[in-house]
């Protein structure tokens, strides 16, 4: 009898687990998250041979360049593996795609894989994301799996579109290592009547007043995703964060909610220089130890936004310990009925507070 429950197990474990769509073709097709719901969809696959020079280049960026005398290399791979074994420096990728005229409802993502060290990487010559710290001081980003925003007015529609990648490798394996490449659409979130997700400007210290400081020392770097991975490594303490954003008029009459995503640790953000919200004690700085965990979402005042020019965003940061930064998304402005859908209908007392307290 102990032998015939022996042949079971054996012959049960011998048999391989369903494909699942992060299995198909080998490649990332969608993402199913832990509902069974999809929530990332593959636009373009961009896995498979890539034009490839050693070198750097701004030129190099533009979707114009002549990169027809480049070699061929696969990605991803390291580039040891693909005729330059023990190069460090830099190196530039390329690849061209063509794009049809489907209409996306979600935020549209690139994803690059795994790059070692260093990255930044270009839409048809525009800066879409950067993550480590190019020379004269690098700071390596080896570990980090790379997502970047792109909005979709960086996309030619019926016409060849181009992906530039500089990299910057300092030591041992160099490139675009593993992991999916290519256009992905993310469904997993709210549909945001603002999206907010990409670029933002971004200074150490808290300068809630962004736009009367004249002098200060700005970088560039993606929202949602943590500072250490984008050139401020072991950096602890202040931060802020600032971007400039438009509405349509007739999300004015709108009850609107602004989603910042998560936050490592603390946050004070304001809109238009008004403080719209803020979690943890932003006043003494104590950081209780799970305000990273707590989804920010804060209700804009009526009348605070407007139309007819930019609306500015500053988000004042203060990491305790190890990671910081705006983190995790979703971040952009959803109407109060796709926040509802999103995250659960308010109850009625939030409801008749926001009735009674937001009056003028």
């Amino acid at each position: 009898m102990q032998n015939f429950f022996l042949l079971l197990t054996i012959l049960f474990a011998s048999v391989p687990p369903p494909l699942s769509p992060l299995a198909a073709g080998g490649e990332l097709e969608c993402r199913i998250a832990d509902d069974g719901s999809v929530d990332r969809i593959r636009v373009v696959d961009l896995r498979g041979k890539w034009l490839f020079s050693l070198g750097d280049n701004p030129d190099w960026s533009r979707s114009q360049f002549d990169d027809s005398a480049w070699t061929h290399v696969f990605v991803p791979a390291r580039w040891e593996d693909e005729g330059f074994p023990g190069y460090d420096g830099f190196a530039w990728y390329r690849i061209h795609f063509s794009l049809d005229d489907r209409a996306f409802e979600h935020p549209l993502f690139l994803d690059v894989g795994r790059i070692d060290d260093v990255d930044e990487v270009f839409v048809n010559g525009r800066l879409v994301g950067a993550t480590g710290r190019m020379p004269p001081f690098p700071e390596t980003a080896y570990y980090a799996f790379r997502s970047y925003r792109v909005p979709e007015e960086y996309l030619n529609r019926g016409k060849d579109n181009v992906v530039a990648i500089r990299v910057y490798d300092e030591q041992l394996a160099g490139g675009i290592l593993e992991g999916p490449v290519g256009l992905y659409e993310d469904t997993s979130g709210p549909v945001t009547s603002v999206d907010l997700t990409g670029l933002w400007d971004f200074t150490t210290g808290a300068h809630p007043d962004w736009r009367g400081e004249k002098n200060l020392a700005r970088a560039q770097v993606s929202v949602p995703a943590r500072w250490e991975s984008q050139g401020f490594a072991d950096y602890d303490g202040l931060a802020t964060y600032h971007t400039s954003f438009r509405v349509d008029p007739d999300d004015l009459n709108s009850e609107l909610y602004l989603l910042l995503g998560k936050v490592d640790d603390l946050d004070a953000t304001f809109i238009n220089g008004v403080l719209v919200g803020s979690t943890g004690d932003m006043e003494r700085y104590r950081v209780r130890g799970d305000e990273w965990q707590i989804p920010r979402h804060y209700k804009i005042p009526p009348g605070l936004l407007r139309s007819d020019r930019p609306n500015d965003l500053t988000v004042v940061v203060f990491d305790g310990l190890r990671d910081g930064g705006i983190f995790e998304g979703p971040v952009g402005i959803v109407t109060a009925s796709e926040f509802d859908r999103a995250f659960g209908k308010r109850s009625w007392v939030d409801v008749m507070l926001d009735f009674f307290f937001d009056k003028d």
